[in-house]
């Protein structure tokens, strides 16, 4: 068994939303971050909707609200793991990630981009007949990611 310790991790990456297993994944990067003398980068993605709101009477004016909604909520929840991270004494960076139509895509993009040797992100509650029809954003995540990608439960 190899033990985490033997990695030398220097940037990782923390996707979050609003559940608990994103929290649980925000702490888990943080920890890491902090015993590896890693940088860390915390995003949220802001995922657009494709056809919720063509049933809408007004759908410019809702997909506005919603997509400034979602953005203050975004940043709310950013704002949160980057004060831990400072009150942690960790080099961390947040972004948000506006109107992605694929999360799993915008998370391996940004990741590459920013040449991360670590993903952390948590893994959704999906029994395993819904994980394997609709999939899951973790899943996508460790089968199209260029780098190593650690799940939190």
């Amino acid at each position: 068994m190899i033990a985490l310790e033997e990695f030398q991790f220097k940037r990782l990456l923390v996707a979050v939303d609003a559940s608990e297993n994103s929290a649980r994944a925000a702490r888990t990067a943080l920890a890491l971050a902090k015993k590896m003398k890693a940088e860390l980068i915390i995003i949220h993605v802001v995922l657009t909707p494709r056809d919720s709101f063509a049933k809408i009477a007004s759908p410019a004016a809702a997909l506005a609200e919603y997509r400034s909604l979602a953005q203050v909520e975004g940043q709310r929840i950013l704002d949160q793991i980057a004060k831990l991270a400072e009150s942690g004494e960790v080099v961390a960076t947040t972004r948000l990630l506006e109107y992605s139509y694929s999360v799993v895509q915008s998370i391996v993009e940004e990741a590459a981009n920013e040449k991360v040797d670590l993903i952390v992100i948590g893994k959704r509650g999906l029994g395993r007949f819904k994980q394997l029809v609709v999939g899951s954003v973790s899943a996508g995540v460790v089968n199209h990611a260029n780098c190593c990608v650690l799940v939190v439960k």
